[in-house]
């Protein structure tokens, strides 16, 4: 009988490699098995961390390999990936089960003719000595190998980081808690906490205030959820709304809004007074903005298509503040996105769009207000690379430092939380005020 949870695993990460996120991915493929809690937190743990060790795998597995892992079959690779994880990185699987296992899995992908390779490669696997990456003399490779990220991300973490890009790196293993933003306009978060108690979850409050996490589980599938009480929501991203410190009708202007996250808890900070304008370029993203303040009971929020570049001018000089969350390589998300590790650092192009998108959210502000610009990237040149660009050429612009639970100063003026920081999320947060 085929293993039903390594099997989804193999499948889950072949979606992935097919270009798939692996949340979403998960996610769709458990929603249609009828797996126990404890096969499903099986899978989630042998997926997500085979995702996240793939380039550590992958370097194990050509030394046993004579063509190399990107040469064979993608079922093939996907099981052996899984097999290395369960054998090096799992404490609690026994050897002989993650061997013998793969092998039935080939076998059920129609690879039997892979089966006395699996067999052979995981068998000498499982006598690997993993410490000996450390004496990898290349600080970037060993960097890469260690730490399972890709040649070209870590070349750039070493660069901006040094000897503390291991740190940073290591941090970002596994630790998968789910944060929630309480919807404080309905409840508050003890209530939540015993809520979720009562429904079998390991919650508590946690920072910043309006926050509670939750050790595992599928908390989006509950009455909480649906009846808008709850969403989830890092406490990294919270306290970028922290940051930008809305009060009760002000207008504010969150100019790449969807999926809109941020721009809700800004409107219960506020209790749903004054305005929010949530704006983004796709009206389909838009639409997931609306279901949400829908779902939360929310009105003031105004959702709006409208492009980041190509900003409303009717609104220029009239917000009191302006959230500027760009797009950005996400590479601050690694514990929750594992595949975002094999990524290629960010290009100018992006670089330029980021300039150009805080350029023209500063249209929006008028004198004294506040703008707070953020990214979930850890590389500086998206980050404090992009404000001082900024902040060289609007004279009437000046940073305000701040001090947040979980982040620590950056470049003098910014905030950074990094992984480790009592925090799996990597953010930046820049908060500036107009001074004429």
């Amino acid at each position: 009988m085929n293993d039903r949870k390594r099997r989804l695993v193999v499948e889950t990460l072949m979606a992935v490699e097919r270009g798939g996120y692996s949340n979403l991915v998960f996610d769709s493929l458990i929603s249609d098995t009828d797996l126990s809690s404890d096969e499903v937190s099986f899978a989630a743990a042998v997926f997500y961390g085979s995702l996240e060790r793939q380039t550590t795998s992958d370097f194990i597995l050509d030394k046993f390999l004579k063509k190399g892992i990107d040469k064979l079959d993608p079922e093939i690779r996907a099981v052996l990936r899984s097999g290395v994880f369960q054998l090096i990185f799992s404490d609690n699987i026994p050897a002989y089960a993650a061997i013998d296992e793969s092998v039935k899995l080939a076998k059920s992908f129609k690879k039997s003719s892979a089966a006395s390779l699996i067999n052979a490669v995981l068998r000498k696997v499982s006598a690997y000595d993993v410490n000996a990456h450390k004496g990898i003399s290349d600080n970037v490779k060993r960097l890469s190998i260690t730490c399972s990220v890709s040649l070209e991300l870590a070349k750039m973490m070493y660069e901006q980081y040094g000897q503390r890009a291991f740190e940073i790196l290591r941090n970002g293993f596994g630790g998968r808690k789910m944060q929630l933003r309480v919807n404080t306009l309905k409840t508050m978060p003890s209530e939540v906490v015993r809520m979720l108690t009562d429904r079998g979850f390991d919650a508590e409050e946690s920072e910043p205030s309006g926050a509670v996490t939750v050790s595992s589980g599928r908390v989006v599938q509950t009455d909480l959820f649906s009846s808008g009480l709850i969403r989830p929501q890092s406490a990294a991203a919270q306290t970028v709304v922290k940051a930008l410190d809305p009060k009760e009708r002000m207008t504010v202007v969150d100019t790449c809004s969807a999926p809109g996250g941020k721009a809700l808890t800004i409107v219960q900070e506020m209790r749903d007074t004054g305005r929010v304008f949530a704006f983004d370029s796709s009206e389909s993203r838009l639409n997931l903005v609306k279901r949400a303040a829908e779902r939360e009971g929310i009105r003031s929020i105004i959702p709006k298509v409208v492009d980041a570049v190509s900003p409303d001018k009717s609104l220029f000089n009239s917000a009191d503040r302006v959230l500027c969350d760009v797009p950005c390589s996400g590479f601050g998300e690694m514990a929750s996105k594992p595949e975002i590790r094999l990524k290629q650092p960010a290009s100018n192009d992006l670089f330029e769009l980021q300039f150009s998108i805080l350029s023209e959210s500063s249209k929006y502000l008028r004198t004294g207000g506040i703008l707070v610009y953020s990214t979930c990237t850890l590389d500086r040149r998206e980050n404090e690379g992009v404000v001082r660009r900024f902040l060289s050429e609007n004279q009437n612009f000046t940073p305000l430092h701040r001090e947040f639970f979980g982040f620590e100063s950056c470049d003098g003026d910014f905030l950074i939380s990094l992984p480790g920081n009592d925090n799996k999320e990597g953010f930046f947060i820049a908060t500036l005020r107009r001074l004429w």
